[in-house]
């Protein structure tokens, strides 16, 4: 599935919904052993979206904590 399947998939959808499904589908290409929180964040870095990083490794440090 690419992020053109996926817009026009939920095209009557929320963005915050378009992500979610996103992320389940790369998770279930990679499948548990290879969608990692290292391979997101290096993916995100790629790309350049640094709040999304940035809120991610602060749940993880969160979770940590808990």
């Amino acid at each position: 599935m690419t992020i053109r399947n996926l817009d026009e998939d939920y095209k009557n959808s929320k963005v915050v919904d378009k992500c979610y499904e996103g992320l389940l589908a790369w998770k279930q290409s990679l499948g548990p052993q290879g969608a990692t929180i290292e391979k997101l964040c290096h993916a995100l870095r790629i790309v350049g979206f640094s709040e999304a990083l940035k809120a991610l490794h602060h749940k993880t440090i969160t979770a940590q904590l808990e």
